[in-house]
């Protein structure tokens, strides 16, 4: 999994609610410094939290699963093309 694409994501859909990362945080009750590593792909956010992230993000756990799968995809597509 790319953390970096989906801490992309993660920060559009952010950015469009004019949310900080101090108030996303908040309503997750995690620290800002988590939303940070998770907007810099240095982590990702835990399972527990995609519904929750989702409904504040307005979208769907299915659309960030989407962000997983398609990064998936293209890494093995770019594995394949290698070889």
């Amino acid at each position: 999994m790319n953390a970096f694409e989906i801490g992309k994501f993660i920060s559009e859909l952010r950015k469009e609610k004019a949310l900080t990362q101090k108030e996303l945080a908040e309503k997750l009750n995690v620290t800002d410094k988590a939303v940070s590593k998770w907007e810099t792909g240095r982590s990702a956010p835990d399972i527990a939290l995609l519904t929750a992230l989702s409904e504040i993000l307005g979208v769907t756990v299915v659309d960030i699963i989407t962000v997983v799968l398609n990064v998936r995809n293209k890494l093995k597509m770019n594995l394949f093309l290698m070889y």
